[in-house]
């Protein structure tokens, strides 16, 4: 503190030199002419004075030495060399023996006379140096003091941004010790500012929440990577909360590693409102499933007494749409069997597990001991439960057709499904390798291609059959 008092003077008095070097600059863009005009007035003056005292002063050169110095610091060194020479001439001319003549007869003259004009030389030389580097230093000092006071106007902004921002922001050194802590901050940890800088979290909070903090804390300075994790701590009241806490390296000005910056989160209403969400979903998941259970179960109730309706009934026409409402309702039941819930999205149901147990389902019913191979190529999608239901429903009445109509007799053959994504369309295919299609349709399945009609155009697709060696019920509709 005493030296800092101590260069305030020295200081003061470096601005004053500065101050009169400023005031003294338009007298140095004068014109040279007049510049060595009044440099020699100077020197005419101490020539006066030199003359004067010459009874009683002896020296020739000394009163000389003033207008040297003042024509280097007025004007600069130009006018300052004038000033010597002028000087040397006029006192080895008016005051060196002999009088009136510059002859040099002894040596001392000749050293004086040399000793002064290098002097003087020297002066103005030195002058102008230190003139020009004050007038640096000026310059120099006008522009640190500008950067000074965008420094502060930047901190100051920072700071404001930091002090206005809702959540908790910090700095902690290696040690996890508090180094800078917002308001935000100070609400959090309840407690003074001044009580927080410099101390360590087990010495704020409790013992077990301070020790996981703490511990994330050294990974992020051991590692140098950022880390983010939910944290319950406790809040400015007594009861614990839920917060997202989010801490990235603090590297110093010479970019080592100095500790780390903290910005911490409330997330405690949205944890509740996920929990809340989740238990919701559970909840809803058991009923759905508790629904999906009671449904199917109903439905293979209403199965079971069709089929027994169809095995009683003597009217073939009769057995044959028992028979098709029984796969249709069989559609129904697989759908119920496979439902799943997907977030807030929807039922939703695998189309794999759900097509080829219905093709296994509806083949075993009715292939019994003919040779016909049936094969599956379903894509592994997932597909929301009422449209499950609507290609089901095709697949059931397609599959139908072509074990009941392609394969006539003990002829053999192969029936194959087919599920695939292709440009943004799911794209359904039974295809089989048998008569092909009739020239007139057979009775019964003229309703069957009216129901496939409608439910295409209820997905917002088309269907389309495909004759040749063979038979190819194509149904195509937005993925």
């Amino acid at each position: 503190m005493a030296e800092e008092n101590g260069s305030r003077p020295r200081m003061a008095d470096r601005s004053a030199l500065v101050a009169l070097l400023q005031r003294g600059e338009p007298l140095r863009t004068m014109p040279i002419w007049a510049r060595y005009l009044v440099t020699t007035g100077i020197v005419l003056v101490c020539f006066e004075i030199r003359w004067l005292v010459d009874d009683i002063y002896p020296y020739p050169y000394l009163i000389f030495l003033p207008a040297v110095v003042g024509a280097s610091f007025i004007f600069n060194r130009g006018s300052g060399f004038l000033a010597t020479f002028l000087s040397g001439a006029l006192a080895l001319y008016f005051f060196n023996e002999p009088r009136g003549s510059f002859a040099v007869e002894t040596f001392g003259t000749g050293l004086a006379t040399a000793l002064f004009l290098f002097v003087g030389a020297l002066i103005a030389t030195v002058i102008e140096a230190l003139r020009v580097t004050a007038e640096d230093l000026a310059v120099a000092n006008q522009e640190l003091e500008r950067r000074r006071g965008d420094l502060r106007e930047s901190h100051n902004r920072l700071e404001t941004i930091v002090e206005s921002v809702p959540d908790p922001i910090y700095l902690k050194d290696r040690e996890s010790r508090y180094v800078l802590v917002n308001a935000a901050a100070v609400r959090l940890l309840g407690l003074p500012r001044a009580a927080i800088i410099g101390r360590r979290d087990r010495d704020l909070m409790p013992t077990e929440q301070a020790e996981r903090v703490e511990g994330v804390d050294r990974l992020v300075v051991e590692t140098l990577s950022p880390f983010s994790c939910e944290e319950e701590r406790s809040g400015p009241g007594t009861d614990l909360r839920w917060y997202l806490a989010t801490r990235s390296p603090w590297f110093g000005a010479d970019g080592k590693p100095v500790g780390l910056i903290g910005i911490v989160r409330d997330v405690h209403e949205r944890k509740v409102a996920e929990n809340e969400l989740r238990s919701a979903n559970d909840q809803k998941a058991l009923l759905l499933e508790d629904l999906s259970h009671r449904v199917k179960n109903h439905l293979q109730s209403l199965i079971a007494l069709l089929a027994l309706s169809q095995r009683q009934s003597v009217d073939s026409g009769t057995g044959q749409v028992l028979q098709a409402t029984i796969g249709r309702i069989m559609v129904l039941a697989r759908v119920y069997d496979r439902l799943r819930i997907r977030d807030d999205q929807g039922t939703f149901v695998s189309a794999q597990e759900y097509l080829r147990t219905l093709v296994e389902e509806i083949a075993s019913a009715i292939i019994g001991r003919r040779p016909v191979t049936l094969e599956t190529e379903i894509a592994d999608v997932e597909i929301d439960a009422n449209r499950a239901v609507t290609i089901g429903l095709i697949v059931n009445e397609a599959l139908t057709n072509a074990l009941k109509y392609a394969f006539p007799g003990d002829r053999g053959g192969t029936v194959t499904v087919r599920l695939e994504v292709r440009d943004g369309l799911f794209v359904l295919a039974v295809a089989d390798d048998g008569v092909g299609l009739p020239a007139e349709a057979p009775t019964g399945s003229t309703t069957g291609r009216w129901l496939m009609q409608a439910m295409a155009r209820q997905l917002g697709g088309s269907i389309d059959w495909i004759g040749g060696r063979g038979t190819t019920v194509v149904v195509e509709f937005p993925a």
